[in-house]
């Protein structure tokens, strides 16, 4: 798997050669370009992993992939905060738990077959999804949020199932 990047400016770099040009607005001119990189670098890997990556996932394999010149959490922050005003492709998500993701714009229309899943837990969810199961978890409760599914708790687990009340309702 081709880790490497063509491109690992740093922010000191980007700035030094900005001051020539006398651009005002370096910090976001940065932001933009760091953004436009994470798309590069994430594109193709994204859907691999499940469609959806957490924020620290990416820290952690955008930095392996720069190998020495190393992008602080605060500007792939920010760069990952301006990925959704550029309309790239891809976007953040922050749950409501406060876990903060990236994803492909067109994941979010994607739904998956819930008939042919539940059943599950969480645990279950990650190895489908290759995903966490931190994050499938946080999938599995917007869905039931939005009414697809409902939960049994018990001491053993959560189980997530299709929600077929509104059928029972006429609705």
């Amino acid at each position: 798997q081709d880790m490497g990047m063509t491109s690992a400016m740093t922010k000191d770099h980007f700035q030094s050669s900005n001051k020539r040009s006398k651009k005002s607005n370096n910090d976001r001119d940065y932001y933009e370009w760091l953004a436009r990189q994470v798309v590069d670098f994430f594109w193709d890997k994204i859907p691999a992993m499940g469609g959806t990556v957490s924020l620290t996932d990416v820290y952690c394999l955008f930095n392996r992939a720069r190998g020495t010149n190393l992008v602080s959490p605060e500007d792939l922050r920010q760069a990952c905060d301006v990925l959704n005003d550029l309309d790239l492709g891809l976007r953040t998500k922050t749950f409501d738990s406060g876990i903060v993701v990236l994803e492909r714009l067109e994941t979010e229309s994607e739904q998956p077959d819930w008939h042919d899943l539940c059943p599950m837990t969480a645990l279950e969810a990650s190895h489908v999804w290759k995903v966490s199961p931190l994050l499938a978890f946080e999938k599995l409760k917007e869905a039931e949020q939005g009414g697809l599914l409902v939960r049994d708790v018990t001491l053993e687990t959560i189980r997530f199932y299709v929600n077929r009340f509104p059928g029972f309702l006429g609705e």
